[in-house]
Order: structure tokens, then sequence, then C-alpha cells
């Protein structure tokens, strides 16, 4: 008599066939005292006499009958409980059920017009079974996509349906053919299946060493310990079916590589135009392989490149003057020393007298009591914007400047604001011959309260329940107007207002004008939504 633990190391065992639909061999056991299934109910503790799990894959969505190969301990004792994936629960089995011989059985509860059938999807399914009553032997579950076959014989192999014959895909993706590899190396593939994929096996030369049974499908490859030399990789996936596919390349392995790269020769800079300079330079050698070059410019490293041997700066401004270098790198991460600097001066730039366009949609936030951040739609010109100036007011003072930003930045962080108070910025372009574009729109906002007392929120919306873009509500404080801007789905968020009673205005260009009064308690947070009529 089977113990527990042979019981579960028989279900481990359990294998589709691909002369069925599905099947699973569990070899013959007696069912012994177990923990019963959740989906089926146990009579109790005194008459549970084992359990078992087994998982069946079908390639195709459809009604199968389960069929199960059974002989009853004796007259009375000849069923047992099964559920699939956790579903209803079937007492296989009963009356009928012979108890001198091995028996094909597809029904439930003694009554052979009630099948034990069940609609599967495409994929592996989980078959839970488990005892109440002694001496019930199990040998196989198959499922059969046609219901009018009985099987017969021990494999029920004359129920014989398609099975899956699709193999799985498989492709390496690291590393790539033919590069030279050290030390630690990660060998990885993709593999996907019609069905499911079992498990992936990574070789080298032939000899398997990993198994991987989840994506994604990797092995870390310790190269340190081999010989230098060519290798071969190989990744071989499985289906449940037994299908397989595999994918090889070759590799170079060379470890203790510390010899590094001569360093490039010939290094040329050329400014081809005021916003460009072309490098050029002769390839390095190596004891095994160039991986690439690095580029510096004054000093810095602007460009890390493949085995390449030119390269063009687009980053450069007119009438300035830059210094270049390049040093190459190997496979094991060997720098070469750096070519000597070679020094190119940008020209001025075409005759231009074309002012950019305006900055587009100017938006601000205020994110602290200090801190208001701006974004807005970039200009156009016709050779190029060099930078943006950044503009604000508080109240009645001058407007200032109070940033230049890189013309390839449509954003900005002013950091340096009192709390509590109002503010309005606008923006304007420049471009690298100095023409100054219009001034974009003006937009006004108040920063946060240093103590946070209460927040007024809410939504503006016109006629038909569509927020308002860009609207914004208006209201006194402490003899003070302040305005907060609505974002663009016509929310607003007014924080640390304090307490009482405030007459609030809500505009929008294009529609009429809404005053509504409002009681704000302390330390609330306050809705006040709006809906304005178009003019």
């Amino acid at each position: 008599m089977h113990t527990l633990r042979s019981l579960t190391r028989l279900s481990a065992a359990v294998r589709a066939t691909t002369l069925l639909i599905a099947a699973g061999a569990i070899g013959g056991f007696w069912l012994l005292p177990g923990a019963a299934s959740a989906a089926c109910t146990a009579p109790g503790p005194s008459n549970d006499f084992g359990s078992a799990t087994t998982t069946l894959t079908v390639p195709s969505a459809a009604t199968y009958n389960i069929w199960t190969r059974m002989k009853a301990g004796g007259s009375t004792a000849n069923s047992f409980n099964m559920d699939v994936d956790g579903g209803a629960c079937y007492q296989v089995g009963g009356a009928n059920t012979s108890s001198t011989a091995w028996t094909w059985v597809n029904y439930q509860g003694g009554n052979t017009a009630n099948k034990v059938q069940q609609s599967l999807g495409q994929g592996a399914h989980t078959i839970k079974m488990y005892g109440t009553q002694a001496g019930v032997e199990v040998d196989r579950i198959i499922a059969v996509s046609d219901l009018s076959c009985v099987p017969t014989g021990t494999d029920g192999t004359n129920c014989n349906n398609p099975g899956d014959t699709t193999s799985p895909t498989v492709a390496l993706t690291a590393p790539a053919a033919n590069v030279t590899v050290s030390g630690a190396t990660d060998i990885s593939a993709n593999a996907t299946d019609n069905t499911q994929v079992a498990k992936v096996e990574f070789y080298v030369n032939s000899t398997l060493v990993n198994t991987d049974t989840t994506a994604p499908y990797t092995y870390k490859w310790d190269t340190s310990l081999l010989p230098n030399g060519s290798y071969t990789i190989l990744a071989k996936a499985y289906d449940a079916a037994g299908n397989t596919a595999s994918d090889t390349r070759p590799v170079m392995v060379k470890n203790n590589d510390t010899q590094a790269p001569t360093t490039p020769t010939a290094l040329t800079a050329t400014a081809s135009s005021f916003d460009k300079v072309n490098l050029a330079w002769s390839a390095s050698t190596d004891n095994i392989a160039v991986k690439g070059y690095i580029v510096t410019r004054n000093g810095s490293p602007i460009a890390s490149l493949g085995a390449v041997t030119s390269y063009t700066d687009s980053s450069v401004s007119p009438k300035t003057t830059y210094s270049y270098q390049v040093a190459a790198v190997d496979v094991a991460g060997n720098q070469s020393a750096p070519t000597t600097a070679i020094k190119v001066t940008t020209g001025g730039g075409p005759t231009d007298s074309q002012a950019p366009t305006a900055p587009g949609n100017l938006e601000t936030q205020a994110v602290s009591p200090s801190q208001v951040n701006l974004k807005w739609v970039a200009s156009t010109d016709n050779v190029g914007v060099a930078s943006y100036q950044v503009f604000r007011q508080s109240g009645v003072s001058t407007v200032e400047q109070i940033a230049t930003v890189s013309g390839k930045t449509t954003t900005f962080g002013d950091t340096t604001l009192k709390a509590h108070t109002t503010y309005t910025y606008s923006v304007k372009a420049v471009d690298a011959a100095g023409n100054v574009s219009p001034r974009s729109n003006l937009d006004t906002i108040t920063t946060h309260s240093t103590q946070k007392t209460s927040e007024l929120i809410g939504y503006i919306r016109d006629t038909n329940g569509k927020g308002i873009p860009y609207a914004s509500v208006s209201f006194p404080i402490d003899g003070v107007n302040h305005t907060y801007k609505a974002n663009s789905q016509g929310w607003y968020d007014a924080d640390g207002v304090p307490g009482g009673s405030y007459w609030m205005t809500f505009s929008a260009p294009g529609y009429k004008s809404l005053t509504i009064s409002r009681n704000v308690n302390v330390n609330a947070r306050v809705a006040q939504h709006a809906t304005l009529e178009r003019q």
C-alpha cells in the first residue's frame, strides 16, 4: 500500500500523451488519508482516504468526456470525489463499477447517464482527487473530445483524437552571434507556443547547463573557468506535448584580457556648419576585438559609439571653439589612451533677421509656497531657437527677466518666490542671431501658503457639462485679489485659503463671468463648482 508521499511523487510524474487529447498516467494506487480538495466537500477525517493532483493539457477549447480507469474496493466502496480547476465536485463511479477488474468510468453517482463531462479551454487544467471509500484504486485519467468513444485497454488509445503537433518557437536574444564574452555572461531566449511552453533548456557545446520553466528564459553562464576559444550556445524549447524547437549561435570566450586597444589615429574635426562638427578617425586594433569608441568634448564624454570611425556632433553653438578627443574600448572594457586633442571653431551661421514665433500656451502651476513650474509650446524659427527668456511680475512691480533656458527646453521651475503671493509670467524665444520673438500669453498664479489652512477645489464647466480649459477663479484674501488658474480639463485647486466668507468670481474668455458667495471653514477641503454661459 502506497504512502501519501508516494502518491505525491506519482502525481508529479503525470504527463500528457500525444495519442489522446490529454492523458494523465497516475499509476495504480490506494487512496490513503490526506487533505481533501477545496472544491469537493470531504465527509470528514474519519473516512477521508487520500488525495492526489494531476494536470491535463488540451490543444483546443471543446467539450470533453473525462474518463477514469479505476477499480472499486468492494460492492459499496466504488467511488471517489474529483473536481476540475476547482469547479464543481464529481462523485466518480458508484454502482456498476467493478471491484474485480480495471474499468473505464465516465459517470457519477452510479448513474451511467450522468456523465463526468466538462467544457475545457485550450491549455493545462488541474484535476484534484480525494478518496471517500477504502480500497478504491485509480490508474489513469484522460479527456476525450469524441463524446461517443469509449476507451479500452490500459491507455484508452482507441479514442485517438489528434494531439498537439505544433512545435514551439524559440530564439536566442543574448549574447549576440559571434561576439566575444568573458566572466559571467547572460544567455537569454524568447519562446512561444500555440498552447504553452513547458520549459527551455540551455546547452553549451551540446552539454545541458540549465533548464528554465518560467519566462523570461535566462541563464547566467560563468565562463571564467573555461578555456578561451569558440563555443556554441543552444536554446531548446519544449511544449506540454513534447514538441521541440531550438536555436543556436557561436560565441568566442576570452577571459583575463587586460590589454587595451591602440589609440585611434588621424583624428580630424570639421565644422560643416554653424551647428555641426564632423569627426573622423582611423580604427584602433586590439588583441581580441574593439567594441567601440568614446568621444569627449572639452574633456567631458558626449557619445559612446560602436565600432565606427566617424561621428557628427549636432549640439554645438555658433562662433564657439571646441576641443575633441576619441578613445577606443575593447570587449573586456579596457580603454585606450585618448587621441591628442583637436580644436575646431564653428561659424557664425547665416544672416538671419527673422524672429522666432511666440511661445504658445504658457501654463503655470504652484507646487509649494516658494515654487511655480512653467511649461509652454515650443516656438519655431527659420534657423533654430537658441534659448527662451522667462519673465515674472509681482503685483504692480516691474516685469523682470528671471531666467534664460536652452532652446530645446520648454519648462522652467521658479524657486525664488514668496508664500501666498500672486505672480504673472511670460516667455520669449531667441534665435542664434539674437532675434527675439513676441511675448507669449500671460499666465497668473498664486503660490501656496506656508500655513495650510483650507483648500478650495472645483470644476469650471460650460452649460453642456464640459470642462473649460484654463478658466480661472478670483477672490480677495486680506484685501489682495488672488487668481487661480484651472487646468486643461477645467479643474482648479486653491490651497492655503484662510477660513472665512468669500465672493468668488469665475471667468473664461468667451464666457459670461459668474460670482458666487462661499463660506470656507478652517482646516477644511471645500468644493465649489461653477457653470459658465457663453457670451
